[in-house]
């Protein structure tokens, strides 16, 4: 699988990068106008399956209180095809990652039993309220690719970064994850790939 795309958050690079080196997969840091992204520096993560899709690892990282909301934009690709995924993570007490996806023909739709974020929730993160009826209409858009898709809901949303879906630009240091993070994790999921293999 191939992945490509942004996590937009709040914080400063440091703080972000920190961030990085507490999960599992290797990524890019770019400061962008009030948000910092995170984009996926490698196709799979530092732990084996089924915790290896960077997707969800990456935008399941819980995110503190004060670098909420996360808004991700991302393409995945493999054998069955092209899609795009848009998370969220919002929350004031506890973060929560919510999901939607897009693929061609089909359009937008849900990824049950992941919760999906309301069109409220996805104006109100970004602090634009009265971006509803944009958001609604690029959520809707089937005659499109998935970057378009993607590029679509990011200018509705009114942030910045569009070209970050691509990639980082040239130059742009790879945060690793530390060792002991990923030997954190291992632990912490060792029970479930037993019971998983039993």
């Amino acid at each position: 699988m191939t992945v490509h795309g942004v996590l937009l958050v709040r914080g400063t690079p440091a703080e972000i990068e920190a961030w990085v080196r507490r999960g599992v997969v290797a990524a890019h840091v770019v400061p962008v106008q009030g948000w910092v992204g995170v984009c996926p520096a490698e196709s799979q993560t530092r732990v084996p399956e089924p915790y290896d899709a960077v997707v969800p690892a990456l935008a399941g990282h819980p995110l503190r209180r004060n670098q909420r909301p996360g808004i991700g934009f991302f393409v995945t690709r493999d054998d069955s095809g092209e899609r795009a995924l848009l998370t969220l993570q919002a929350g004031r007490v506890r973060a929560r990652t919510e999901w939607l996806a897009w693929t061609p023909g089909r359009g937008t739709h849900t990824l049950p039993p992941l919760p999906a974020p309301s069109i409220d929730a996805l104006a109100a993160a970004v602090g634009r309220p009265g971006a509803r009826g944009r958001i609604l209409e690029a959520l809707r858009s089937k005659r499109a690719t998935t970057q378009e898709w993607l590029t679509g809901i990011m200018l509705a949303l009114e942030v910045p970064a569009v070209d970050l879906i691509l990639g980082p630009p040239r130059g742009v240091p790879v945060t690793e994850p530390e060792e002991q993070a990923v030997e954190t994790f291992l632990a912490l999921t060792a029970d479930d790939l037993r019971e998983e293999r039993a």
